[in-house]
């Protein structure tokens, strides 16, 4: 008789996912098209009842059913606040139980994998939104605490995670992030030019980052990176596109940037949701992706660059180096606009396609990921 999966799906259901749902998403369709798995596992994704066409859209395999949580969203998260959740496993039944998204509901039977992405909240509060901020730090200790383990995505968060909960040493495991090899790829020239059309750029005549616009990406240090370089190259026909969701606090961030259209630079926000199909091509045709973060838990965007060729400046902090490689040297001081600058002009002086790249990418896949996962959940 098949064992059974179920996998708290919300980060799932959204129409416009975060990072951690397209995890969730990716693990999700390579351990449902995993043969050894499903002849072991069933899996069942428990999804809001008012979103779960959402997760339909996704187009998911015929392993993988779906079961309706009947609780709306924002009663969901109060009574994750105040610690009044329901035993899950007495509403669905005796299993493994897969939580995503650092939130965890109790179990009275059944086990409980927990992802906990990093606890970049305990390093730098000033960095996380309020309402989130006030919810991590209440609770991690106790999603932590009834979790049986603990998936974390790279070495270097694990080690922050037992830094600063060492309640959680001896059950965290790691499971590196993947690239899609079938969406991130170098793109032909016809392609670039294409979809560059479409933003408004021109194929190796723009920088690119992609990212949300919060705190820890530093946008506002790419945005004075970026006047520097123009001024100094005198090219004001090089823009700076910027890709990713409006996060939080950005505010200044959002003047900066109409100040320098104002001012003749080509700083382009696109005002529409650029899908994922966009993103290699994007990738492929700049003249390097721009990746200021000053902390990452793992570092997934440097990485789908580099499966596309594209030179990639980012800073030697948190998890980066372990994503990038012993053989990558090219880091910089992102917190510094002048040293940022530099690294541009290099790029842009420098055009070149990123075989250490794409060869570095070629170590990470989901279906890697999910392998590895697989045999957590077996274990």
């Amino acid at each position: 008789m098949a064992k059974k999966l179920f996998i708290e799906a919300g980060s799932i259901a959204e129409k416009n996912m975060s990072g951690v749902g397209h995890t969730a998403l990716s693990i999700v369709r390579e351990l449902a098209q995993n043969t050894v798995f499903t002849s072991n596992f069933t899996i069942t994704l428990l999804v809001p009842f008012n979103k779960t066409e959402l997760v339909k859209a996704h187009d998911l395999p015929d392993t993988v059913k779906i079961r309706k949580i009947y609780i709306p969203g924002k009663i969901m998260n109060g009574l994750v606040r105040f610690n009044l959740v329901p035993y899950m496993d007495i509403l669905f039944g005796t299993g493994t139980y897969l939580f995503p998204n650092f939130k965890n509901w109790p179990l009275l039977r059944s086990k409980s994998i927990t992802y906990i992405h990093d606890v970049y909240f305990k390093i730098a509060p000033e960095h996380i939104e309020s309402k989130n901020l006030d919810l991590l730090e209440k609770h991690t200790g106790r999603f932590i605490g009834r979790a049986d383990t603990i998936i974390t995505v790279s070495n270097h968060a694990k080690s922050e995670i037992e830094t600063y909960f060492p309640e959680s040493m001896g059950k965290i495991e790691v499971v590196h992030n993947g690239v899609d090899h079938n969406l991130y790829y170098p793109r032909s020239t016809d392609e670039q030019e294409l979809v560059a059309r479409k933003y408004d750029v021109v194929v190796g005549s723009y920088f690119v980052f992609f990212s949300n616009i919060e705190p820890r990406k530093n946008v506002d240090t790419l945005l004075d990176a970026y006047k520097l370089f123009v001024d100094e190259k005198k090219q004001k026909e090089i823009a700076l596109l910027l890709i990713g969701g409006m996060g939080w606090a950005n505010e200044g961030i959002i003047t900066k940037m109409k100040e320098l259209e104002a001012a003749g630079y080509k700083v382009i926000k696109p005002p529409m949701y650029v899908p994922d199909e966009d993103i290699p091509a994007l990738l492929t045709g700049a003249i390097s992706l721009i990746h200021p973060a000053v902390y990452e838990g793992f570092g997934l965007t440097p990485l789908e660059a580099m499966a596309c060729g594209s030179q990639v400046v980012v800073g030697d902090n948190s998890s980066l180096p372990e994503v990038m490689g012993a053989d990558y040297n090219d880091y910089v001081d992102v917190t510094n606009p002048e040293t940022l600058k530099s690294a541009m002009i290099h790029c842009y002086d420098n055009p070149k396609f990123n075989q250490y790249g794409v060869e570095r990418a070629r170590v990470f896949s989901w279906k890697i990921s999910a392998e590895r996962l697989a045999e957590i959940i077996r274990s």
